[in-house]
């Protein structure tokens, strides 16, 4: 329910302050604290949840998290309108554009998350130790965090050829995802390394094309769009655990398709 909340609060406010050609790195910005916060998580676990156990993992989030909206609540309103980007002024994209965009998020959302929840037992089943996995598990998250950040640069310096871009990372992840069928723990390796920065770098390319199409409604719009990038989350990773039964080359290999599914969908 928070999650649902806040991005298109969040995007509302990027909308409406933002402005001079910035709205792609604020967003790639926004994005790049989802894989920043997997990092965290990871190192909170040998820092605090060993000695202190997990309730002190959460209770420490909760007060981060209140103690940045008690700061946030002091700071003056800067909604005065977002300055203009250059561009034309954007009208609303058609019903049928939203349902293309919200399929492909969908799609791309499936191997993302179906990767965040089997990359490290498939990285097992080829018989890596649990440590190397964890690390390697760390070391894709701070590559999709960099993607992101330079992903939302390039957006702001290609405006209008956002969904480009989007294609573009998402046929990088699927080529990704093809890579992890290997039993060589280098290739696997490189395999993931890209597969993780493309695969899960396109969201804030989604949402800011999203948000720039529809500067008038910007919370609503990507709440549409966010609603199929969700379902597609919630089934990724369950068709990954059926397929992964018969084998992790399987899964693999049906992670690629919809990930190339979905640069195709950001296309048309």
């Amino acid at each position: 329910l928070a999650n649902a909340i806040v991005h298109p609060a969040v995007n509302q406010f990027l909308a409406t302050s933002t402005g001079g050609g910035q709205l792609g790195s604020a967003v790639g910005l926004k994005q790049a604290a989802v894989p920043a916060a997997l990092l965290l998580s990871g190192v909170s676990v040998p820092l605090l949840a060993i000695d202190l156990g997990w309730r002190a993992v959460f209770l420490a989030g909760a007060i981060g998290a209140m103690s940045l909206w008690c700061v946030w609540t002091l700071q003056p309103s800067t909604e005065a309108g977002a300055e203009e980007d250059g561009r034309a002024p954007p009208g609303k994209l058609s019903a049928l554009a939203f349902a293309a965009l919200a399929v492909a998020g969908g799609l791309a959302s499936m191997g993302s998350n179906a990767m965040g929840a089997f990359l490290v037992s498939s990285a097992v089943s080829i018989h890596l130790g649990d440590s190397q996995a964890a690390l390697l598990l760390a070391a894709c998250s701070a590559v999709c965090v960099a993607v992101r950040l330079g992903a939302g640069l390039l957006a702001d310096r290609r405006a209008g050829r956002e969904m480009q871009l989007f294609a573009a990372l998402l046929v990088g992840g699927g080529l990704g995802y093809l890579g992890l069928r290997t039993h060589a723990a280098p290739l696997f390796i490189a395999a993931a390394l890209l597969a993780f920065g493309c695969g899960w770098g396109w969201p804030g390319v989604l949402q800011f094309a999203v948000i720039a199409s529809n500067r008038g409604i910007p919370a609503a719009a990507t709440g549409i769009t966010q609603t199929g990038v969700y379902l597609g989350a919630a089934a990724g990773p369950l068709i990954f655990g059926m397929l992964a039964t018969s084998s992790y080359a399987l899964a693999w290999t049906a992670m690629s398709v919809v990930s190339l599914g979905a640069a195709a969908m950001g296309l048309l």
